[in-house]
């Protein structure tokens, strides 16, 4: 493959990264919305329960931190890759040849 494809491949891999920091980012941000929504006082049966509802989905989106965070590094590491698997050194610009 020659290298203009290849760096086009990486940079195409890298905005999928960029994507998959954006949904970090967002979800983040849901949970700490919901972490202050978990501070407030809540005095009735019903505002109690809600609150356990809010807790089980701020763990759900925990979670779905952790697998985003091992996708953008799944994806970095394939841009990396992808940007120098493909690219062919010439032998005489090898260590060593003269």
């Amino acid at each position: 493959m020659e290298w203009a494809a290849c760096t086009s491949r990486a940079y195409d891999i890298e905005q999928i990264g960029l994507r998959v920091e954006r949904c970090l980012c967002q979800v983040r941000d849901a949970l700490s919305a919901l972490h202050q929504i978990q501070l407030l006082q809540w005095q009735s049966p019903a505002g109690h329960a809600y609150r356990a509802a809010v807790y089980e989905r701020s763990l759900e989106l925990q979670r779905a931190v952790g697998g985003l965070e091992n996708a953008r590094t799944a994806i970095s590491l394939h841009a990396l890759a992808a940007s120098v698997s493909q690219v062919q050194v010439p032998f005489s610009l090898w260590p060593g040849d003269s």
